[in-house]
Protein backbone atom coordinates (compact mmCIF):
# COMPACT_ATOMS: atom_id res chain seq x y z
CA UNK A 1 0.00 0.00 0.00
CA UNK A 2 2.42 2.49 -1.42
CA UNK A 3 1.04 5.12 -3.14
CA UNK A 4 -1.75 8.20 -3.05
CA UNK A 5 -3.34 7.32 -6.03
CA UNK A 6 -6.80 6.84 -5.43
CA UNK A 7 -9.01 6.25 -8.77
CA UNK A 8 -11.11 3.53 -9.23
CA UNK A 9 -9.24 0.03 -9.22
CA UNK A 10 -6.43 1.24 -6.82
CA UNK A 11 -7.30 0.87 -3.71
CA UNK A 12 -5.80 -1.95 -1.72
CA UNK A 13 -7.76 -5.76 -1.06
CA UNK A 14 -8.37 -4.20 2.36
CA UNK A 15 -9.92 -0.83 1.36
CA UNK A 16 -12.98 -3.10 -0.06
CA UNK A 17 -13.29 -4.74 3.24
CA UNK A 18 -13.45 -1.28 4.91
CA UNK A 19 -16.26 -0.67 2.59
CA UNK A 20 -18.22 -3.66 2.80
CA UNK A 21 -17.99 -3.20 6.70
CA UNK A 22 -19.15 0.45 6.91
CA UNK A 23 -22.01 -0.53 4.69
CA UNK A 24 -22.85 -3.83 6.57
CA UNK A 25 -22.91 -1.01 10.06
CA UNK A 26 -24.45 1.70 7.75
CA UNK A 27 -27.89 -0.65 6.93
CA UNK A 28 -27.86 -1.73 10.75
CA UNK A 29 -27.19 -5.19 9.86
CA UNK A 30 -24.56 -4.73 12.48
CA UNK A 31 -25.73 -2.35 15.15
CA UNK A 32 -23.70 -0.60 17.78
CA UNK A 33 -22.52 -2.86 20.68
CA UNK A 34 -22.48 -5.70 18.56
CA UNK A 35 -19.65 -8.18 17.73
CA UNK A 36 -18.38 -8.77 14.62
CA UNK A 37 -18.54 -12.49 13.23
CA UNK A 38 -15.20 -14.29 13.46
CA UNK A 39 -12.19 -13.62 11.89
CA UNK A 40 -12.14 -16.91 9.42
CA UNK A 41 -15.96 -16.41 9.00
CA UNK A 42 -15.57 -12.36 8.04
CA UNK A 43 -12.56 -12.94 6.05
CA UNK A 44 -14.28 -16.21 3.92
CA UNK A 45 -17.54 -13.92 3.36
CA UNK A 46 -15.39 -10.42 2.04
CA UNK A 47 -13.69 -13.20 0.56
CA UNK A 48 -9.89 -11.44 1.75
CA UNK A 49 -6.71 -12.83 3.37
CA UNK A 50 -6.77 -12.70 6.91
CA UNK A 51 -3.77 -10.12 6.96
CA UNK A 52 -6.41 -8.19 4.93
CA UNK A 53 -9.01 -8.33 7.03
CA UNK A 54 -6.63 -7.54 9.86
CA UNK A 55 -5.95 -4.52 8.29
CA UNK A 56 -9.15 -3.17 6.97
CA UNK A 57 -10.44 -3.64 10.94
CA UNK A 58 -7.62 -1.80 12.31
CA UNK A 59 -8.23 0.98 9.71
CA UNK A 60 -12.29 0.93 11.01
CA UNK A 61 -10.92 1.26 14.36
CA UNK A 62 -8.86 4.15 13.83
CA UNK A 63 -11.99 5.91 12.04
CA UNK A 64 -13.96 4.98 15.19
CA UNK A 65 -16.36 2.44 13.43
CA UNK A 66 -15.16 -0.50 15.72
CA UNK A 67 -13.42 -0.88 18.85
CA UNK A 68 -10.51 -3.99 18.41
CA UNK A 69 -9.78 -5.41 21.77
CA UNK A 70 -6.45 -8.35 21.70
CA UNK A 71 -8.24 -11.68 22.09
CA UNK A 72 -11.76 -10.71 21.60
CA UNK A 73 -14.11 -10.18 18.60
CA UNK A 74 -13.78 -6.27 17.12
CA UNK A 75 -17.50 -4.47 18.45
CA UNK A 76 -19.40 -1.62 16.76
CA UNK A 77 -19.05 1.74 17.96
CA UNK A 78 -21.66 4.09 18.59
CA UNK A 79 -21.35 6.66 16.25
CA UNK A 80 -19.27 9.97 17.54
CA UNK A 81 -20.46 13.36 17.14
CA UNK A 82 -17.48 15.57 18.71
CA UNK A 83 -13.91 14.96 19.87
CA UNK A 84 -14.22 12.03 21.57
CA UNK A 85 -11.24 10.10 22.65
CA UNK A 86 -9.44 9.35 19.40
CA UNK A 87 -8.22 5.16 18.79
CA UNK A 88 -4.82 3.72 19.60
CA UNK A 89 -2.27 5.33 17.50
CA UNK A 90 -1.05 2.65 15.39
CA UNK A 91 2.99 4.16 14.88
CA UNK A 92 2.78 4.76 18.11
CA UNK A 93 6.39 2.95 18.21
CA UNK A 94 7.87 4.93 15.48
CA UNK A 95 6.67 7.92 16.05
CA UNK A 96 3.96 10.17 17.95
CA UNK A 97 0.50 11.88 15.81
CA UNK A 98 2.05 15.61 16.81
CA UNK A 99 5.45 14.40 15.47
CA UNK A 100 3.34 13.32 11.72
CA UNK A 101 1.41 17.06 12.26
CA UNK A 102 4.38 19.16 13.15
CA UNK A 103 5.97 17.60 9.79
CA UNK A 104 3.45 18.24 7.70
CA UNK A 105 3.18 21.85 8.98
CA UNK A 106 6.93 22.45 8.31
CA UNK A 107 6.50 20.52 4.09
CA UNK A 108 3.04 21.19 2.88
CA UNK A 109 2.67 24.85 4.24
CA UNK A 110 6.36 25.34 2.27
CA UNK A 111 5.14 23.25 -0.67
CA UNK A 112 1.93 24.93 -0.82
CA UNK A 113 3.98 28.61 -1.23
CA UNK A 114 6.34 26.73 -4.18
CA UNK A 115 3.21 25.37 -5.91
CA UNK A 116 1.39 28.64 -5.77
CA UNK A 117 3.63 29.75 -8.31
CA UNK A 118 4.32 27.25 -10.98
CA UNK A 119 0.99 25.53 -11.10
CA UNK A 120 -0.76 25.04 -14.15
CA UNK A 121 -4.44 25.27 -15.37
CA UNK A 122 -4.31 21.65 -15.51
CA UNK A 123 -3.06 21.09 -12.46
CA UNK A 124 -5.83 23.17 -10.76
CA UNK A 125 -8.52 20.86 -12.72
CA UNK A 126 -6.92 18.19 -11.06
CA UNK A 127 -7.20 19.39 -7.88
CA UNK A 128 -10.87 20.64 -8.29
CA UNK A 129 -12.15 17.26 -9.69
CA UNK A 130 -10.09 15.73 -6.31
CA UNK A 131 -12.82 18.36 -4.04
CA UNK A 132 -15.64 16.94 -5.89
CA UNK A 133 -14.36 13.04 -5.48
CA UNK A 134 -14.20 13.85 -2.03
CA UNK A 135 -17.44 15.15 -1.82
CA UNK A 136 -19.00 12.05 -3.44
CA UNK A 137 -16.83 10.08 -0.93
CA UNK A 138 -18.58 12.05 2.40
CA UNK A 139 -22.32 12.24 0.40
CA UNK A 140 -22.44 8.33 0.28
CA UNK A 141 -20.46 8.09 4.19
CA UNK A 142 -17.18 6.04 2.97
CA UNK A 143 -15.04 7.18 5.02
CA UNK A 144 -12.05 5.83 3.38
CA UNK A 145 -12.39 6.65 0.20
CA UNK A 146 -12.77 10.23 1.46
CA UNK A 147 -8.92 10.01 3.46
CA UNK A 148 -7.20 8.60 0.68
CA UNK A 149 -8.52 11.41 -1.62
CA UNK A 150 -7.92 13.94 0.96
CA UNK A 151 -4.23 11.77 1.23
CA UNK A 152 -4.37 12.21 -2.20
CA UNK A 153 -5.23 16.37 -2.36
CA UNK A 154 -2.15 17.03 -0.47
CA UNK A 155 0.53 14.64 -2.49
CA UNK A 156 -0.23 16.15 -5.70
CA UNK A 157 0.49 19.45 -4.36
CA UNK A 158 3.57 18.73 -2.65
CA UNK A 159 4.37 17.14 -6.61
CA UNK A 160 3.35 20.70 -8.19
CA UNK A 161 5.49 22.36 -6.27
CA UNK A 162 8.17 20.99 -7.99
CA UNK A 163 10.76 19.85 -5.25
CA UNK A 164 11.62 16.32 -6.39
CA UNK A 165 13.19 15.28 -2.44
CA UNK A 166 10.12 16.63 -0.76
CA UNK A 167 8.02 14.42 -2.88
CA UNK A 168 10.16 11.41 -2.52
CA UNK A 169 10.49 11.98 1.93
CA UNK A 170 7.04 12.25 1.76
CA UNK A 171 6.05 9.17 -0.16
CA UNK A 172 8.59 7.47 2.28
CA UNK A 173 6.56 8.03 5.17
CA UNK A 174 2.81 7.48 2.96
CA UNK A 175 1.51 4.93 5.18
CA UNK A 176 1.79 7.11 8.33
CA UNK A 177 0.09 10.29 6.18
CA UNK A 178 -2.74 8.04 5.05
CA UNK A 179 -3.63 7.29 8.97
CA UNK A 180 -3.36 10.64 9.94
CA UNK A 181 -6.23 11.44 7.09
CA UNK A 182 -7.98 9.12 8.56
CA UNK A 183 -7.85 10.15 12.56
CA UNK A 184 -9.89 13.75 11.62
CA UNK A 185 -12.83 11.78 10.42
CA UNK A 186 -13.92 10.49 14.04
CA UNK A 187 -16.03 13.75 14.57
CA UNK A 188 -18.61 13.02 12.42
CA UNK A 189 -20.26 16.75 12.78
CA UNK A 190 -16.98 18.17 10.99
CA UNK A 191 -16.83 16.06 7.64
CA UNK A 192 -16.76 19.10 5.48
CA UNK A 193 -14.62 21.58 7.07
CA UNK A 194 -11.57 19.84 5.12
CA UNK A 195 -13.30 20.57 1.49
CA UNK A 196 -14.14 23.97 2.54
CA UNK A 197 -10.65 24.14 3.93
CA UNK A 198 -9.26 22.55 0.31
CA UNK A 199 -11.33 25.37 -1.62
CA UNK A 200 -9.39 27.95 0.05
CA UNK A 201 -6.65 26.73 -0.97
CA UNK A 202 -6.90 26.20 -4.52
CA UNK A 203 -8.46 29.65 -4.60
CA UNK A 204 -5.35 31.16 -3.69
CA UNK A 205 -3.38 28.32 -6.48
CA UNK A 206 -6.02 30.07 -8.73
CA UNK A 207 -4.96 33.53 -7.68
CA UNK A 208 -1.09 31.95 -8.10
CA UNK A 209 -0.70 33.62 -4.48
CA UNK A 210 1.92 31.65 -2.44
CA UNK A 211 1.21 33.92 0.83
CA UNK A 212 -2.53 32.72 0.52
CA UNK A 213 -1.71 29.52 -0.34
CA UNK A 214 0.71 28.84 2.92
CA UNK A 215 -1.64 31.01 5.38
CA UNK A 216 -4.54 28.79 4.20
CA UNK A 217 -2.77 25.29 4.08
CA UNK A 218 -1.56 26.03 7.40
CA UNK A 219 -4.90 27.26 8.80
CA UNK A 220 -6.32 23.71 7.14
CA UNK A 221 -3.49 21.55 8.61
CA UNK A 222 -3.92 23.09 12.56
CA UNK A 223 -7.54 22.86 12.13
CA UNK A 224 -7.08 19.57 10.96
CA UNK A 225 -5.06 18.55 13.99
CA UNK A 226 -7.71 20.02 16.21
CA UNK A 227 -10.42 17.24 14.53
CA UNK A 228 -7.76 14.92 15.72
CA UNK A 229 -8.11 16.06 18.98
CA UNK A 230 -4.19 17.21 18.94
CA UNK A 231 -4.30 20.67 20.60
CA UNK A 232 -1.07 22.63 20.86
CA UNK A 233 2.93 22.12 20.15
CA UNK A 234 2.53 24.07 16.68
CA UNK A 235 2.39 27.38 17.82
CA UNK A 236 6.61 28.01 16.97
CA UNK A 237 6.15 26.58 14.07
Amino acid sequence: MRTHNVGLGRFPVSHDAVRRIQAMIASGAIAPGDKLPPQRELAATLNVSRPSLREALSVLETLGFIEVQPGRRAVVCEPRGDESVPPPWRFKGRVSETDVFQFRLLIETFTARLAATIITTEQIAELHANVEEMKRAIRSSDLESSARIDAEFHSKIIVYAGNKLFSEVYAMTDDIILEAHRLPLIPRNRLWEPVDEHVNVLNAFEQHDPEGAGYYMRLHLMRTASRSGIEGHFDNL
